[in-house]
């Protein structure tokens, strides 16, 4: 699928996903080294939950987003985490989004894509 515009070429699962999927769902975060590292039950679901974002994108749902061509590197689950004194929740964060704590996220300064 090709969404140059905003974020190049994206893939999407179309198979073994419900109409209400959602990245981060089907599977469960296990602590190892010191970090919290998304497991998914989901057949094809180490390489976009490790390398590359989750964007929402109106038009077509969940997308997929590989990192740009050098900036390839594993990361335990690309996230904002959400704390309150009776529930912890995540956020998945699209490209060039970052994790500011209290519920906020958004673009960063950069336009690079991770």
């Amino acid at each position: 699928m090709d969404l140059r515009q905003d974020y190049g070429y994206v893939w999407r699962p179309s198979v073994v996903v419900s109409a209400g999927w959602a990245p981060y769902q089907v599977g469960r975060w296990v602590w190892m080294a010191g970090d919290y590292v998304w497991v998914s039950y989901e057949p094809w679901g180490w390489m976009p939950y490790h390398y590359g974002r989750w964007a929402f994108v109106v038009s077509v749902g969940w997308c997929w987003v590989p990192p740009v061509h050098g900036a390839i590197y594993w990361g335990p689950g690309f996230v904002g985490w959400v704390y309150t004194p009776t529930y912890v929740a995540w956020v998945p964060l699209a490209p060039g989004e970052m994790y500011y704590g209290h519920g906020y996220y958004g673009p960063t300064a950069s336009t690079s894509r991770t």
